[in-house]
Parts: C-alpha cells; structure tokens; sequence
C-alpha cells in the first residue's frame, strides 16, 4: 500500500503512525511538501525526536568506500555517470542495503530538485513480487528461496551471505543483481533470470511514483524493490536526492 498524505501541521502527529505501518507493515509513504516547507535538517531533527528513530550513517559513496554521513547525495553528474545513481539512465530495480546484514531497515528519500521529464521512482512490493512468481514462475521462486548468494561493495568490509527472498516472517528480498557475486554458472543463471523477471513489464506489477521539489518518500528496503525512470537533464545537478537510513 502507498499512503500520500500532505504537510501541514495539523498532520504532523500522524507521521510517526504512519511511519510505523512503513516499518512493521512494509507500506510507503509519501509526503508531497504542499504550502509547508520542511529542509532536510527539519527531517532529520523530526525523526529523531518525534518519531524516535536512530540514523545508520553508513553510506557507501562513488568511489565504494564507507562514509558515515547523515545524507548521501544523489545527482546526475557526468563524472560518476558509470553508476546508474549518478546517470540519467533508468536505474533497474535493487535493494539499497542488500549487502548488509544488518541493513537499515527504513529508508528516507528527500528530493531538493526535480526534473521536468521523467525520474519516477519504480517500486516493487516483495509480497507482490511472490505472488508474481508463484503464479506465473514457481521454479524460479523455489531456487530464489533457497539457493544463498554472497552480495558485497567496495572493499568487503560489509557482505551479506543470504538467499535472495525470504518468505518468513514475511516476504522480504536482498537483491542488487550487480553486487551479487556470480561465483558459478548456476548463480549467474539464477541472477540473470531474476533480473529479467522483476524488470519485465509485462509480467511484473510494477507502480510508480513521480516525488517533486521537497516531497519525501519512505519505504522499508527489505520489502520492496525500487528503481528509477530515466530522466532529460540540460544540466548537471538538474535532479537532486538527498538518501537517509534508519531504524
């Protein structure tokens, strides 16, 4: 489920339920800024005091070393343009933390500049995604429940051995088809059909959300997978992301 509320004061106490539904329940929530401005220090200050979570700062940056920041920056610059964060090609579908054991369980986008064209946020609910399977590939579901994958970055100082969906104690999926070793032919053939599955239009129940300047949107990473639509930019820095973890 996607909740879409507007910011006002009236509804600020209401944010932290809702929070708790993206936590326990896997749902997202959106917020469109409406006449109300929030920056993203007013974010972080509301979800530590009001809604008590705790930040993960760990953050891996372009070069796929650790940094422990509370804002990890996401724009098209041509430099770093060989990573799908920083291109303005589409970016496929991928759990953020799927390479940490212990990843963040929340995830807080806050978009500072949209672009005109295109830049939807494509989500995937896990629950859905096994139904997916289940009715249209179940041999597949069998092998992604039970077939573990070493996913990593960087220099390995975090991996993740782990299968990649899990159905208990509800569905939950670590996926980064990039980040996952491929150590045997077996693995490359599980990933690639995967890949092929969850970005496959026609056969995957894809939804999609289109934030504009100063709306945020939060989502459990382990229950839904996430992309983006490629976008038109003129310039760099045309479309600005700010990323936050939490728990």
């Amino acid at each position: 489920m996607i909740n879409e509320i507007f910011l006002k004061k009236s509804c600020l106490q209401k944010i932290p339920h809702f929070i708790e539904k993206v936590r326990k329940k896997g749902e997202v929530l959106v917020i469109r800024s409406n006449d109300m401005k929030f920056s993203k220090e007013d974010w972080f200050k509301f979800l530590t005091k009001n809604c008590k979570l705790q930040p993960d700062r760990r953050h891996y940056n372009y070069d796929q070393t650790i940094e422990l920041i509370d804002w990890y920056k996401i724009t098209n610059e041509k430099s770093k343009s060989t990573s799908f964060a920083f291109s303005t090609t589409k970016q496929p579908l991928h759990n953020d933390n799927a390479f940490f054991e212990n990843g963040a369980n929340i995830n807080f986008f806050y978009m500072e500049k949209q672009v005109e064209h295109g830049g939807e946020q494509i989500i995937y609910f896990v629950d859905k995604l096994v139904e997916d399977l289940k009715e249209k590939n179940k041999a597949l579901l069998k092998q992604l429940l039970a077939e573990k994958v070493l996913i990593s970055k960087g220099n390995d100082e975090f991996k993740n051995y782990t299968e990649i969906l899990k159905i208990k104690p509800y569905p939950m999926s670590f996926w980064n088809y990039f980040r996952t070793v491929k150590k045997c032919k077996k693995i490359n053939d599980l990933c690639k059909n995967f890949f092929d599955f969850v970005e496959n239009k026609s056969i995957s129940s894809h939804e999609s959300i289109k934030l504009f300047n100063n709306d945020c949107m939060l989502f459990n990473d382990k229950r839904i997978l996430h992309g983006r639509n490629a976008f038109s930019a003129k310039n760099e820095n045309d479309r600005i992301l700010y990323q936050s973890m939490w728990n």
